[in-house]
This record gives C-alpha cells, structure tokens and sequence, in this order.
C-alpha cells in the first residue's frame, strides 16, 4: 500500500504487478479513448477523457481521466482494476489522483494534490465468495511544496526520499488531530476508536508478543530482549547439544547506545563460547554508528549467517550437506602460537610474526626492510612473486644471475649494502645453496 502511483510513467506498479498506464507512450496499444465532456473548473477549460481496456489478457485499468486544454496537464484520474483481469489475490482495485498548478520558475506547472488507493484482497477473487477478505486503503495528501527556497543543507545531503523529525511518533493525538489537512469521518473515528480498545484487551497483547517474538527473534522487556528464540537450542557433529541466550537492549535503553551480548554452550565440546557488540548511533538520517565486536565461536566455513546457517534449531533440521566444517574464529594475533615458536627457538613472542600463508608474512618483509631508495638484491631467476610484491610497493630490483648450473654463488651477495632476499632451497631450480 505504500507503492508509488505516477499516472504519467508508461506502467504503474502495484503489488509486484505492471499496470499499463492511460498516460502511457503506448496507450494506445491497451485502451480505447473517447472524449465526452469539456468543462470549466476555476476559470481553465478541461477535457474529460474516458479509456477502456482493448483486451483483458494484461493487467490494465479502465477509467477516466481529466486534461487541461492548454497545457495538456493531468488534473484529475480516476481508474479501476475491470471485471476480468487475471490478477492473483486482489479482487478490487481503485486508484484516484489529484493535481493542482502551483508557481515554478516565473512559470507553473501540474504537481500532485492528493493520492488514493483502495485495495480488495481475497485468496478468491469471486464477489460470492464467503472467504474473508483484508481490505485496505491509503491516502497521500501533499501540502505546500516549495520549489523557490533554498533547502537547507541537512536536506541536500541527505539520501533519504522522505526527511522526518526523529520524534514525530512520539506526538499525542491532539497534534495529529490539528496537523491532518483532513478530518476524519464518523466511519474513520470508529474504526480508530475500536482499534485503541482491541489494543487494551489482554488477548491482543499476548497474541501481539508471540508474533513479535517469531518475527524478530527476542522476547522484549521494557529495556532489554532476550534471544534469539531459534538459537535456544541446536545440534551439530561437533558440540552435540549447543545451549545459546542472548541478552540485547532496546530503544527504551537507550536510542543513542546499544549492547548485544550472548553465551553458548556445547554438551560434546565441554566449551563456553560467546560474543558481544557495542553500537554507538551517532545519526539516523543517514545512519552512521561506530560498532565494537568481539566473537568466539565456532562457525560453518563457506556459509552465510541466516535463519538455515549454524548454530540454530532450523538449521539444525533444515540444513543440507556435512556441517563438518564447523570451527573456531582463531585468534588473529595467534598468540599461543607466536608464544610457543618463540619458546622453542629461544625468542621472545614479540619476534615472531604469524600471518596467513608465506605470501603474507613475504609481502610484510618487503614492506618493513625495503622502499623506493632501498633495493633488494636478489637472483634472476628466483621465486615469481617477488616480482609481484616488488611492482606492487615501487620497490626496485637488483637481479644476480646464476650459474651456468642454476646454483647461487654467495659470493655474489657480500658487500652489497642492500636487503637480499632468495629462498632455501631457491625457487624454482629447487637447489640448496
């Protein structure tokens, strides 16, 4: 119901489905149009123009539409969904729209006044039908648009279609009563009037919980939820049995801050694990927030984090293939590992460097013991990525050739004041020095 309808596109979009529009550069591939009345409304002659469907194997409108004489502007459209098109779903289909000129640039032009929809829908799409139906309805009324100010700068920079106050919502029903350009009818009093005291029944609340709890994954309290209900309990080759509960705070907290924390437990793996997130909101409109993570846990290599991944009871059931991939996030400083290697070689950790692969720990040495004014020397013939590495920082190469048996003679290294860099056995001969 919050579709965008702009009679003056070639296709109107609506619940995922194309309606050709009247006004449509190829109208009159779909409707018959006929002319049946001129008018005068505040003193500008109109045409009253009505459009028929010429086939109903597509999804189109019948309807009517109001033209100004002289600027060929759309004032006025009213169409309906006709008796006949296949449309799943919907039953019915009105749409009403409404322009007025307004000044722009010394000049005026046709802009929107106001906007309705009105929507029927059905699993039948029978009017004998004794299946309950959900009707619904929405109504855009445009105020003053302002083409001549200068917007200002909040407004420019912003990405948002729609610019709001970040308290609107919390206004009480005396300043939407006063801000509405419209008053409501009886018929719109009672049905708000009925909706407030199902809202208060106990019955409501309680069915409004176990829905929210589904849809969003935490039960909530006045300022904390706990979640997600799918983690509760799930089961894997590796930690058997996993227990998991989070605890996250909401808007009642705090709309600034936000905290996340969980813990989970393995009746197979006999392990604790666990993660927390910090986010600092800084703007809305657009979002910008500064997060703090940490994680430890185990993780299904290759798959991405939804409903069906790890560590939750639909994906427990409903998952396909081996989870045998399940494993730790590692430390990223792998400092077991640095302390271990250091006791062994006599070092302390803080000379070890642990890195992802040969390349990286490479691509790192270049990087601290060589530069633009610092060559390496280095065979000719030697490992290719050294090449790569070199071309990648600007650092220059000074190549020495091998022997005629692709053996490196030392002798031609001593010396020579530069960084020299060749692996042992060398690459590619495979030769030992």
């Amino acid at each position: 119901m919050h579709a965008k309808v702009n009679f003056y596109d070639n296709y109107i979009n609506l619940f995922n489905i194309t309606f050709a529009s009247p006004l449509s550069g190829h109208g009159t591939m779909f409707y018959n149009y006929f002319i049946i009345d001129s008018s005068k409304v505040d003193g500008r002659k109109l045409y009253k123009i009505r459009f028929h469907p010429k086939m109903k194997s597509a999804a189109v409108l019948d309807g009517e539409i109001m033209v100004d004489a002289e600027t060929m502007g759309l004032k006025e459209a009213h169409a309906s969904m006709p008796k006949g098109v296949n449309v799943n779903w919907i039953r019915d289909l009105v749409l009403d729209a409404e322009y007025e000129r307004i000044p722009h640039n010394g000049d005026t032009l046709w802009f929107h006044k106001q906007h309705n929809i009105y929507a029927d829908f059905s699993i039948s799409t029978s009017d004998s039908t004794r299946i309950m139906s959900f009707l619904g309805r929405r109504q855009i009324n445009y105020g003053k648009p302002d083409f001549t100010s200068d917007f200002p700068e909040e407004v420019k920079s912003s990405r948002s279609e729609v610019i709001y106050s970040a308290d609107i919502m919390n206004n009480d029903p005396a300043y939407w009563e006063a801000a509405r350009p419209h008053k409501l009818s009886q018929r719109e009093l009672g049905i708000y009037n009925m909706v407030d005291s199902i809202k208060q029944a106990p019955l409501y609340k309680d069915i409004y919980t176990i829905i929210e709890t589904i849809t969003t994954g935490y039960f909530e309290t006045k300022y904390i939820g706990f979640g997600p209900c799918f983690k509760l309990f799930s089961f894997n080759n590796m930690e058997g049995g996993r227990f998991q509960l989070g605890v996250r705070t909401n808007k009642n907290f705090s709309k600034k801050v936000r905290f996340m924390v969980y813990g989970a437990y393995g009746t197979k793996d006999h392990e604790w694990k666990g993660g927390g997130t910090v986010e600092l909101i800084f703007n809305k409109q657009p979002t910008r927030m500064l997060t703090f993570a940490y994680k430890r846990d185990v993780v299904q290599i290759g798959a991405a984090e939804n409903i069906f991944a790890e560590g939750n009871f639909f994906g427990s059931i409903f998952s396909r293939g081996s989870n045998q991939k399940l494993n730790y996030y590692n430390d990223p400083d792998c400092t077991a590992l640095r302390e271990a290697l250091a006791g062994l070689y006599g070092l302390t950790p803080d000379q070890v460097i642990a890195g992802n692969g040969s390349d990286e720990v490479l691509y790192l040495a270049f990087m601290a013991f060589a530069d633009e004014t610092h060559p390496i020397v280095l065979p000719d013939i030697t490992y290719g990525y050294y090449d790569l590495f070199a071309a990648a920082l600007g650092i220059p190469l000074v190549r020495k050739p091998l022997r005629d048996d692709f053996t490196i003679d030392y002798r031609d290294y001593l010396g020579v004041g530069q960084t020299v860099l060749f692996p042992n056995p060398n690459a590619p001969t495979g030769l030992v020095l």
